[in-house]
């Protein structure tokens, strides 16, 4: 039988990379419905994801209406932010950004699907379940990945000090010279602050990124690291269903839209509790 850490691991693994668009799948729960749409994290509005997406969502409109609903959105607040256009919802906020805008537009409740961002890697800190820098170092490597990845959106604007302010939410006592010279000794490679691919690789576990990757980016915590970057997103993961089940529990339809590779975690979550069957977190 496959596991839930199993099918997040497939997710990671293989969906992400390869994946062009939108993913949609659609379940019923005491007569509520749920669509769940899987995405890239794409800011070009002509992405073919984002037609997937508006169809999907027409879809639920149409199945929900005048009844309670909510969206599900990959972040950890909800917003305040107001666009004028979809257009530019995408441009600066991808696709959390579309579904805000859509629920916004149609009075539709948002609720933040990722509460545990941070949360969930100081719970595996506190674990003491691996070597403790090789924890601190994937949060590092974490926040670098986001920081170039926002980086090539020049619509958005960076805080000076972002990858520091990141560090101080889970690690307030390490500094970023700290993490730098944790960086040089876990890796054995000189810090360069717009590695990218180094970075998205070592967060990501993503062996298919590139031959280059598999081959270069290779050093001995890498593995560790890799289990860590597991147990964050299914932490993370576990929390979304929660989130999922007490909004099904106050009789709501439910659109969620949630980066691709956490998909097939969401989808037998969902399904266990559409079938009244407790999902736990696997043992890491």
């Amino acid at each position: 039988m496959v596991t839930l850490q199993q099918l997040t691991l497939f997710g990671l693994l293989v969906l992400a990379p390869v994946s062009a668009h939108a993913s949609v799948t659609r379940m019923t729960y005491n007569n509520q419905t749920i669509i769940h749409v899987g995405t890239e994290h794409a800011h070009d509005p002509n992405h073919y994801q984002y037609a997937v997406l508006h169809n999907a969502w027409q879809e639920f409109l149409q199945k929900s209406a005048g009844q309670p609903r909510c969206v599900i959105i990959e972040h950890p607040t909800v917003p305040t932010i107001r666009h004028d256009s979809l257009n530019t919802a995408i441009t600066e906020y991808a696709d959390w950004g579309a579904a805000f805008y859509l629920a916004q537009q149609h009075q539709v409740p948002v609720v933040a699907g990722n509460p545990l961002v941070y949360q969930a890697f100081k719970d595996i800190s506190e674990s003491k379940k691996f070597n403790p820098d090789h924890v601190r170092y994937a949060f590092f490597a974490q926040s670098l990945e986001m920081y170039n990845r926002l980086k090539q959106n020049s619509s958005i604007v960076i805080p000076k000090d972002y990858i520091e302010n990141r560090i101080a939410t889970v690690f307030p006592n390490i500094s970023l010279d700290e993490m730098i010279q944790l960086h040089k000794r876990i890796t054995n490679r000189p810090f360069n602050k717009h590695d990218y691919h180094f970075y998205e690789y070592v967060t990501k576990c993503r062996p298919m990124l590139s031959l280059r990757a598999f081959f270069f980016y290779k050093f001995p915590a890498l593995k560790e690291i890799h289990k860590i970057m597991d147990a964050y997103h299914i932490k993370r993961d576990i929390g979304t269903l929660v989130l999922i089940r007490e909004q099904l529990k106050f009789g709501k339809h439910i659109f969620i839209v949630y980066g691709r590779y956490h998909q097939a975690f969401h989808i037998q979550g969902i399904q266990k509790i559409i079938a009244g069957v407790a999902f736990e977190e696997p043992a890491t």
